[in-house]
C-alpha cells in the first residue's frame, strides 16, 4: 500500500470511483517546485500534466493506503508505457504542516513538447467535466 497524488482528472470523484474506489479516503495536499499545465496547448479542456518549476506549486488530493491493483489502473489510465507519464514519488505539504511522500504521475518523454497553458481543476469541473466523463472515460474503461 501507497498513498497517491492526485492533480488533474483523477480529483474528481466521477473519474476516481472508477480507479480508487467511492469509499477512498483522501486529504488535500500541496505539491511545491512543479506546475501543473494543459498536456494540449491549444485545449484548455485537455488533461493535466505537472512539470517542475521551483517558482510554484500543485494543489490536489492524497489519496490514502492505495493498493497495488489500484496502482495497475493508474498505469494504464496515465499510459506510461508508451511515455506519457511517469509515476514519481514526491514530498507533499499537508494542511496540518506536516510531509507525506506519496506516488504520483509527472510529464513523460512523449508529452513533453505538447504542453501548454495553465490547467484550471474549476475550469475543466465547470466546462469540461462531464464530456470527459461521457466520451473519454468510457474508452478508457471498455479497454481494461
Amino acid at each position: 500500500m501507497s498513498d497517491f497524488f492526485a492533480y488533474g482528472t483523477l480529483m474528481f470523484p466521477e473519474v476516481y470511483r472508477h480507479f480508487l474506489g467511492l469509499d477512498a479516503v483522501w486529504v488535500e495536499a500541496r505539491l511545491r517546485g512543479y506546475q501543473r499545465l494543459c498536456v494540449d496547448a491549444s485545449d484548455l479542456c485537455s488533461v493535466p500534466a505537472i512539470v517542475g518549476n521551483p517558482a510554484s506549486w500543485v494543489d490536489g488530493k492524497l489519496f490514502r493506503d492505495v493498493d497495488d491493483h489500484c496502482f495497475e489502473l493508474l498505469d494504464r489510465f496515465e499510459d506510461i508505457e508508451d511515455g506519457d507519464y511517469v509515476r514519481e514519488v514526491v514530498t507533499l505539504e499537508l494542511p496540518d504542516g506536516s510531509a507525506a511522500a506519496a506516488q504520483t504521475y509527472t510529464i513523460g518523454p512523449s508529452l513533453r513538447k505538447s504542453v501548454g497553458a495553465e490547467w484550471s481543476a474549476e475550469y475543466f469541473s465547470k466546462s469540461c467535466l462531464p464530456q470527459f466523463v461521457a466520451k473519454v472515460l468510457p474508452r478508457y474503461l471498455n479497454s481494461v
